[in-house]
């Protein structure tokens, strides 16, 4: 009885691992499977009238318009890289995502969306100078926390500002101000630590000494 629990634990831990795993990768594929096949019909009459008989049979003309469709999403990914890298693309992009908020679901959907991204972007992450380990929200429970930054108080105590995200959505949690004493380094870099919060734990690569 005791084996079959444990080979039911076993099985359903590694379910679950290779859920995290395949979500993200099965969310960006299907993302950039319908951005490529909404740029492949766009481009498709166009190409044929261009190229008329030269193409051949249908076969050469279905490879045809598939590598004209992949140039073209490669180009539209490097101008909305380039667009978004200048300040008028800047603007653009902000007066675009005005609109967006402006409408009642999508404004939901965009904005939680907006806030995961931007929560795990390395621009975001540059932010956190190491990750900690802080006995809270009470004594002998430790959650893992993020440091922003530090200052000393009024008696010259050394003070540390710590961010603890909530998982397994990281975008919330709390800011905490901690005395020196209080703070446990743990050797994680920001990237694992992450994984480990959205994961809700069950991502993890080192052992962590509490």
């Amino acid at each position: 009885m005791n084996t079959i629990r444990t080979i039911g634990r076993h099985v359903r831990r590694r379910l679950i691992s290779g859920l995290f795993v395949m979500v993200p990768i099965g969310i960006t594929v299907l993302t950039l499977s319908f951005v490529f096949n909404a740029t492949a019909s766009f481009v498709a009459e166009p190409v044929r009238m261009a190229l008329g008989w030269a193409i051949g049979d249908g076969m050469t003309s279905d490879r045809v318009i598939q590598a004209v469709s992949f140039a073209i999403f490669v180009i539209l990914v490097y101008l909305i890289g380039l667009i978004t890298t200048n300040i008028l693309g800047k603007r653009l992009i902000t007066l675009g995502e005005g609109l967006i908020l402006k409408i009642p679901v999508i404004k939901s959907i965009y904005s939680v969306s907006k806030q995961v991204v931007d929560a795990i972007s390395s621009s975001n992450r540059n932010a956190f100078k190491s990750v900690v380990l802080i006995e809270f929200p009470r004594a002998g429970v430790k959650s893992l926390g993020f440091v922003t930054g530090t200052f000393d108080d009024k008696s010259g105590n050394r003070v540390y500002k710590v961010f603890v995200p909530a998982a397994p959505n990281p975008t919330t949690g709390f800011l905490l101000f901690v005395a020196a004493n209080e703070i446990h380094e743990t050797g994680l870099s920001v990237e694992e630590a992450f994984k480990m919060i959205i994961s809700g734990g069950v991502l993890s690569g080192q052992n962590i000494e509490v």
